[in-house]
């Protein structure tokens, strides 16, 4: 591999890098669960990303093969956040300044009509 190939796939690592810094920043400072969501998403992309980089410069193709796993479990990762994020934000919504979270299923019995 040419000189300047692997100085520009170490330039990129390194910005790669400077992101992640930025990323987990944003995670720890943000008082909206939808910023962090985004930011966890993002290191996780910058993460795989970084550790593909290494896979080309090193030439090591059995990496890619776990950037793929691990790309794949950080999808899975960020759809259930999404939906953790998603539910406690409509559960917020629902209820007033002034209520308790319910405890229960929430199979309660008004509204039903009763059968003799």
């Amino acid at each position: 591999m040419p000189d300047y190939l692997i100085t520009i796939l170490d330039a990129a690592m390194l910005v790669h890098l400077l992101l992640l810094v930025v990323c987990m920043a944003r995670l720890f400072r943000s008082p909206v669960a939808f910023d962090r969501l985004l930011a966890v998403d993002l290191i996780g992309t910058l993460l795989l990303a970084t550790v593909v980089l290494l896979a080309i410069r090193e030439r090591v193709s059995l990496v890619l093969d776990v950037a793929l796993g691990l790309a794949a479990v950080g999808f899975m990762g960020s759809i259930l956040l999404a939906k953790y994020v998603a539910v406690e934000m409509l559960d917020s919504d629902d209820r007033g300044p002034d209520e308790e979270p319910e405890s229960g299923r929430g199979d309660s019995d008004a509204g039903r009509e009763s059968r003799p």
